[in-house]
């Protein structure tokens, strides 16, 4: 059995071949039978030798998470305290009632969107948050169990790897 490094044009290697016989082809290299020619090896016709490349670093995929998440993600932002001072408070501020009724509609929250930075300093200015609580709930970015399942379907779909 003869044993052949099968070449493309551009001198790659793009197989190795086992022959019951000689072959007279130009892209075929005869090896010795310990040889260890592999795909994706280069020949060099000059020194008749083959190489083998550096394997490229592979370069992880950056994913966009976004800044939507769920609406029970969102309350879950807020400490307890904060979401019965919040409960308290909209019983008597109809702006704050509004905005628990709208929060309870949605699907999910849009962090980007102006209407919750108005919200949020709707609370600033009720005392139910602080300018730095503010500012830690709208800036963390979102952890994959607070978004939205068909934000997680596409970015699984994308080719997305979860790290357990």
């Amino acid at each position: 059995m003869l044993k052949y490094a099968v070449l493309d044009a551009t001198y790659k290697v793009i197989g190795v071949s086992t022959l019951s016989g000689p072959v007279e082809l130009e892209n075929h290299i005869l090896l010795s039978p310990e040889s260890e020619i592999q795909a994706g090896d280069l020949y060099d016709r000059v020194s008749a030798e083959f190489s083998r490349p550096e394997p490229l670093p592979v370069q992880p995929i950056q994913f966009d998470l976004g800044w939507c998440i769920t609406t029970s993600a969102f309350r879950q932002r807020f400490t307890f305290a904060e979401r019965v001072d919040l409960k308290t408070k909209a019983n008597t501020n109809i702006a704050l009632a509004v905005l628990i009724e709208d929060l309870s509609d949605a699907t999910y929250a849009d962090l980007t969107l102006a209407e919750y930075a108005e919200a949020m300093g709707l609370l600033v200015y009720t005392g139910v948050l602080t300018v730095e609580r503010v500012a830690a709930i709208m800036t963390t970015p979102p952890a994959w169990h607070e978004l939205p399942l068909h934000i997680q379907n596409r970015l699984l779909n994308q080719g997305y790897q979860i790290d357990v």
